[in-house]
Order: C-alpha cells, then structure tokens, then sequence
C-alpha cells in the first residue's frame, strides 16, 4: 500500500511538473519575470469586447503522509498565465495596458499565497480531500470577486485615478501578510 502510495504520488508530480511546468505555454508568477506582450500568444477573442485578456489563474498539489493516528499534509501552490490562452488584440500592445494585465497576474499571486496560508493552517477531517476543494473554491470565488472589482473600478485600465489606486492596493498586498477576507474588505465601494 505504502509503495503505492508513494508510486501515485510521484505519478502526480511528474504530471502536474509536465503539464504545468514553467514552458512555452505556462508562466509562473515572479517579482522579477513580468508580464510582457510575448506572453499572449492565444487567439484574439472576436466576440470579446475588451483590447486583451490574461488568462490567469492557481494551480497546486499536495501530498499527505499517515503517521500512526496523524496526518502531516504538504501542499505547493502557484500562481500562473496561460500563454496560449492571453491574448491582445494588434496595434493595442500599449504598456498601460501591459500594466493593468500584470496586476491581474498580481492578484492570482495574492490568493496563491493566501491558498496556501489557508491549507497550512487548516485541521483536517478524515474528508481530507473534499476540505482542500472547499478551501480552494473558496479562495478561488474570492479571487474572482477581487478581479471583477478591480476590472469594474479601473474600467479595464481607462480610469487612471482606480487604475493607480489599484496598483498600489496591490503592491500592499502582497508585500504584507493581509488575509483575503481584509483584503476583500479593504476595497472601497465605488
């Protein structure tokens, strides 16, 4: 059983590191290798009203190891850009724009620190896997709800005041241990 285990678990890895390793396809968020216009290789939505889309979003992977009557959980979690998914429309590769779609790549960095903070912290049931899904879903409908703000309030980058507000918002988040719901909370009703 053990070996089993420890066979799935290595399946896994390989499989998440294949499909999601950083490659021509996935980006993975760093403070240091931001968003640049050769990440949105996808097709143009014709249907989309809006010059770019960044297709951002968490990825993770756990493992649990049994030990006696005790569980000890270990989890990884990412953020990343869908390259092939990213798109902008030709002759709108303009670097305010460039910005506006880093921070939604910004915001998915948040929340995948926030997801990981919430698995580390949380005490399991014997349910284990069904937890770690609510956790997520959880996380992911807040980072959504955050997105859709930031998308409203910028007006998609064409509000300059929000679109600052936002920057700096952001750049607080993630330089400082905020939880998400304070994080929700500190966003001001427009």
């Amino acid at each position: 059983m053990k070996s089993s285990k420890l066979a799935l678990i290595i399946f896994i890895t390989f499989f998440i590191k294949s499909v999601y390793g950083q490659s021509d396809t996935i980006k993975y968020w760093s403070k240091v290798d931001t968003l640049k216009w050769s990440d949105f290789q996808g097709l143009v939505d014709a249907k989309s009203s809006f010059d770019a889309n960044t297709n951002s979003g968490l990825i993770y992977h756990w493992q649990v190891n049994f030990q006696g009557d005790s569980s000890k959980f270990s989890f990884t979690v990412n953020s990343f850009v869908n390259k092939h998914k990213s798109w902008v429309r030709t002759g709108f590769q303009k670097p305010r724009l460039l910005k506006h779609e880093q921070l939604h790549f910004d915001i998915s960095e948040f929340f995948a620190r926030k997801l990981l903070d919430d698995f580390n912290a949380y005490k399991y049931t014997s349910d284990y896997r069904n937890d770690i899904v609510k956790i997520f879903t959880r996380l992911q409908t807040s980072r959504q709800i955050m997105e859709d703000k930031y998308d409203e309030q910028s007006n998609h980058s064409l509000n300059a005041e929000w679109q600052q507000w936002w920057e700096r918002y952001v750049a607080y988040l993630l330089q400082n241990n905020i939880s998400y719901q304070k994080a929700m909370d500190g966003i001001p009703k427009k």
